[in-house]
């Protein structure tokens, strides 16, 4: 157990001394309003003395989305597919998992509750509709905290994309002991759409 808590935090060291580029203050483009986007990443979650870390890659149109997620627990990888309605998950190896609720083929399939739901809105600095909740923002006006379903989410920085939309970049989450650290790479909003719910 100690050997995985000791990878875990070697994944987590870069993050801290990684510099990034200062985002505009969002009074144009915005990533919340994002309609078709993607990016990649690395997550790492960790409990007590235990925890896992893998690459990702995410694509996202609207409800429906596409997560290809490499390496957690030594199991090869996981594809996840769906929308607001139906979601499969896809193991490297053994059968295939379908269902409503993604956050909980997640949790079957991998041993560990991932909020998979809730980070598809959070990744944009979003909260999650349908759900109390509540931002924190900086000076700048952009998220600096999430307060929603239990989970405390901070943002410790952000950057651009090409198109001039702030993403944040590094992302932790904490709840009921449970830890969630999220590097994000390379994200691209490639169709915009003005945002709805509760994102103030």
């Amino acid at each position: 157990m100690k050997s995985r808590h000791l990878a875990f935090l070697a994944f987590l060291l870069p993050v801290g001394c990684a510099t990034l580029p200062e985002p505009r203050a969002p009074a144009g483009p915005d990533a919340r309003d994002c309609h078709r986007w993607h990016l990649s990443g690395r997550i790492g979650v960790i409990r007590g003395e235990e925890g896992w870390h893998g690459g990702f890659d995410w694509h996202q149109t609207g409800a429906r989305y596409r997560i290809s997620l490499r390496g957690p627990l030594g199991q090869g990888g996981l594809l996840v597919i769906g929308d607001a309605g139906r979601a499969r998950l896809v193991p490297a190896r053994g059968a295939p998992l379908e269902g409503r609720d993604i956050d909980r083929l997640v949790a079957r399939a991998l041993g560990w509750p991932v909020p998979v739901t809730g980070l598809g809105y959070w990744v944009r600095g979003r909260l999650a509709p349908g759900r109390d909740g509540r931002i924190l923002k900086d000076a700048r006006g952009l998220p600096e905290r999430i307060l929603q379903d239990g989970w405390v989410i901070d943002f410790s920085a952000w950057t651009e994309d090409a198109t001039g939309h702030p993403w944040p970049t590094r992302i932790r989450a904490v709840r009921d002991g449970l830890k969630l650290r999220v590097v994000l790479k390379q994200p691209v909003c490639e169709e915009n759409r003005p945002a709805s719910g509760n994102d103030a």
